[in-house]
């Protein structure tokens, strides 16, 4: 049985890939592992990068500002959902970031049990922020569709 592992050792020191294997044993191959925070950041910036209709923006190439009732200008377009403006969408991802930084802040405000000051204070910014978001973005559905 050893005369056979011998011979298969033989053979293997014989070979080229063999030999640049063994010379190449204290080499490793860099490994590269993105962070897992810089991760979820990406993840969240192109969800809402989706969600704020970014896509709509590049394959349809909106307006900026339309024309509004009489000599005025508006940056939405009122009465149709199906339809946005780039500064409408822009709002809305600035929303979404708003909202997103708040549950940042508000989870961060966990973290300081040692000091409750500090943990109310990150509470009621992380809150204000939620709170701000949500009633913008309900604002500005409400210019599209009025409620009856």
């Amino acid at each position: 049985m050893t005369d056979v592992l011998v011979g298969i050792n033989n053979r293997l020191n014989k070979t080229r890939g063999y030999r640049w294997a063994r010379f190449s044993r204290g080499y490793r191959m860099p490994s590269i592992v993105p962070s897992s925070t810089l991760t979820i950041a990406i993840l969240l910036m192109f969800s809402i990068f989706i969600l704020g209709g970014g896509i709509y923006n590049i394959m349809e190439k909106p307006l900026a500002i339309t024309p509004g009732a009489g000599q005025s200008w508006t940056f939405y377009v009122p009465y149709d959902i199906n339809k946005q403006t780039l500064n409408e969408s822009i709002i809305a991802m600035l929303l979404f970031v708003m909202g997103v930084a708040g549950y940042l802040v508000y989870y961060l405000s966990t973290r300081y049990v040692y000091s409750p000051r500090r943990a109310w204070i990150l509470a009621l910014i992380g809150m204000s922020m939620l709170i701000i978001a949500f009633v913008g973005s309900q604002h500005s559905l409400n210019l599209k569709v009025p409620s009856g």
